[in-house]
């Protein structure tokens, strides 16, 4: 990373200001907003920072910034003003890794399944968009998509979505080559029944020092 053509911060960074951001449990809204919980399979996710230029030596302390589209493919803030959820901000640890817990995002016309995030040097910096690194997103392997629409009935606006959404026709993902596809796509295991686990490496080029 960075891949080709997925720049696109979040215009509402300013989301980062708020109280409880910084959590590991996605799924709730952010604290002072409706006590709601985004409906959905559950993904525990894995997200490891790396220093390609150091051998993929882990990077510790650097902040990430996490948010997708809900299971019936809308997002907190823009089509659902009044929710906060599946936004979140994790500290990478001394192994570079940062764990979230959320929902398989559904699929919205036009896109296949995918997350967007931006990484900080430092979690303090954080805060409102202008310090980050890389700003990038994660696609969602198809098998697992089509898993999850068939079986949880909050994807059921997901379903005929994903028909037409492939990776490799995406709009943001196409212009990359085959290895940079598999790299941005999270590598995941699990059955829509008992949920998913998700892990992927992300690698940070160029002097990365907090």
């Amino acid at each position: 990373m960075p891949p080709k053509g997925v720049g696109f911060p979040d215009p509402l960074s300013g989301t980062l200001n708020r109280s409880g951001i910084r959590r590991g449990d996605m799924r709730p809204n952010i604290q002072g907003g409706p006590e709601t919980s985004a409906p959905g399979t559950r993904l525990d996710l894995s997200l490891t920072l790396v220093n390609a230029s150091a051998s993929c030596a882990p990077l510790k302390g650097y902040a990430v910034y996490l948010w997708h589209c809900d299971a019936a493919g809308r997002y907190s803030l823009y089509e659902l003003p009044e929710a906060t959820y599946l936004r979140a901000v994790g500290e990478s640890d001394a192994q570079g890794k940062i764990t979230f817990t959320t929902i398989v995002p559904g699929c919205y016309r036009g896109r296949c399944p995918h997350m967007h995030f931006e990484v900080y040097p430092t979690l303090a910096q954080a805060t409102d968009g202008r310090s980050r690194i890389l700003t990038s997103q994660l696609a969602i392997p198809a098998t697992v998509c089509r898993s999850v629409y068939n079986a949880d009935p909050a994807y059921q606006a997901s379903v005929k979505n994903f028909v037409n959404t492939p990776l490799d026709r995406d709009a943001i993902f196409a212009d990359n080559t085959p290895k940079q596809l598999a790299a941005q796509t999270i590598a995941m295991t699990g059955n829509p029944d008992e949920g998913y686990r998700g892990d992927v490496t992300i690698g940070l080029k160029g002097p990365v020092a907090p």
